[in-house]
């Protein structure tokens, strides 16, 4: 045992010795090996959009404009060289020297900003052409698609979209997560662009798959828009395992300028409180609490006894979000304010209605004030109001219009539009400014163009 435990420092004695100073000084480093152009053809405007996908990183102050600029006319094949960037997901080279570089976000989107440059109909032309040759690379072909029609597309193109997102080779019916990426953006897009798509992605979410329709509720979701609660609210019934997707996004969205379909979604968040989880309970809860008119204040209160510490947290803020009280998150003081709203609406609310109906101008004030107090039920209260908008007394539509502004009554906003034109100035600000506030809409002077900013037309 000894002279082989011995013999083992011999050998790596010999091998250093034989590695002398001058040998390593001699052995060059091997070369490090480029890889591969993804491209299988270079081209002068592939040549050209790499140049300018790659300036911002020789020079950070590039203009990203004069960038797009570059790469829309980068030649007379500039389309069909951006489209390859986009299919291949990489930076042409430049120069001789240039590294591989994968395709970043920032700089997809100056491609397709420059795509969007480039006249529609050879865009709409060249993506035919592509999806009808037979390729290997068939899904990164409609992945490139999906994103130039995000970017150029209108609502007819919502449907083509959702089905040329690619999918998982082993699950046929879930989409990868580029295409979900993809999809998303594209639809938000297109819902940006393009105001007729707010009646076409109902039905393509739909007719969509599971995997689809969340991406296409989370493009409906993605920006404060009175038309998306209306589509959310039909998800529920298309896709009940994205309930709770289609629930997340109220708080985003906020009312629809319909108030039936505000009532019936809260209706049915009410309902479903009763048999959900934990974490979907504080989801109905918040979301009750933008969307109610105090009908379902007692859903609120009754859940400040929950358990759950999350879920007497999440209704507190909804009675704080739909009264504008900052009540504790205890429920004594709620149910005193509930109580006095229902012994209102129960014992004083006729007499003030037909006070509102009155020829004493300072009976109709009176009354117009205590309308302006209440929390709950505001919707149906807010009917009674806006009788007084057909009145042919401006100060009194003029108040009117402040009682219901109080109140965020969206019932209210088809009588207050009719007062836009009204002759008195005073009336038609008063209108605006209620309209505006109750909607979130920043309306233009023009009735006409406010009628349609409000989609009354």
């Amino acid at each position: 045992m000894f002279p082989t435990l011995l013999a083992v420092p011999a050998v790596f004695t010999l091998l250093i010795a034989a590695q002398s100073p001058a040998s390593l000084e001699t052995t060059p480093d091997p070369e490090p090996q480029r890889q591969p152009s993804a491209f299988a053809t270079s081209t002068p405007e592939l040549v050209a959009i790499g140049a300018a996908l790659r300036a911002p990183r020789s020079s950070p102050t590039s203009d990203a404009s004069a960038l797009v600029v570059r790469i829309a006319h980068a030649g007379p094949l500039a389309l069909e060289a951006a489209f390859e960037v986009l299919v291949q997901r990489s930076v042409p080279e430049a120069r001789a020297d240039d590294a591989s570089q994968t395709l970043s976000g920032p700089q997809r989107a100056l491609v397709l900003q420059a795509i969007a440059l480039l006249p529609i109909t050879d865009v709409r032309a060249h993506l035919a052409v592509r999806l009808r040759a037979t390729r290997t690379d068939a899904q990164a072909v409609h992945l490139a698609v999906v994103y130039v029609l995000g970017a150029v597309g209108s609502a007819n193109d919502l449907q083509r979209l959702a089905a040329l997102a690619p999918r998982k080779s082993e699950d046929a019916d879930v989409l990868t997560r580029d295409a979900r990426s993809a999809l998303t953006e594209g639809a938000v897009a297109i819902l940006a662009r393009d105001p007729r798509a707010w009646r076409v992605i109902d039905d393509v979410v739909r007719t969509a798959n599971r995997s689809a329709a969340r991406c296409l509720i989370e493009a409906v979701g993605a920006r404060r828009d009175p038309r998306a609660l209306e589509i959310l609210y039909s998800a529920v019934s298309a896709h009940p395992d994205l309930s709770p997707l289609a629930v997340a996004s109220v708080q985003r969205v906020g009312p629809s300028l319909d108030g039936e379909v505000t009532l019936q979604f809260t209706s049915w968040m009410a309902s479903e409180f009763a048999f959900a989880r934990k974490e979907s309970r504080q989801g109905l809860l918040q979301a009750i609490g933008v969307l109610d008119d105090g009908s379902h204040a007692h859903v609120l209160v009754d859940a400040l006894d929950d358990e759950e510490f999350e879920v007497r947290e999440a209704a507190a803020w909804a009675l704080r979000k739909m009264t504008g009280f900052g009540y504790p998150a205890t429920p004594e003081p709620w149910r005193a304010w509930l109580h006095d709203e229902q012994r209102w609406n129960d014992d004083e609310r006729a007499a003030a209605r037909a006070a509102l109906e009155s020829s004493d101008v300072a009976e109709v004030v009176v009354a117009l004030r205590a309308y302006a107090g209440r929390r709950a039920w505001r919707e149906s209260l807010a009917l009674d109001v806006a009788l007084v908008l057909e009145r042919n007394e401006p100060n009194l539509q003029r108040l009117a219009c402040e009682v219901l502004q109080s109140m965020n009554a969206y019932c209210a906003i088809r009588p207050m539009a009719s007062l836009l034109d009204a002759p008195q100035t005073a009336v038609r600000d008063a209108a605006r400014r209620a309209l505006g506030s109750i909607t979130g809409l920043e309306l233009p002077q023009d009735a006409q163009l406010a009628l349609e900013a409000l989609n009354l037309l």
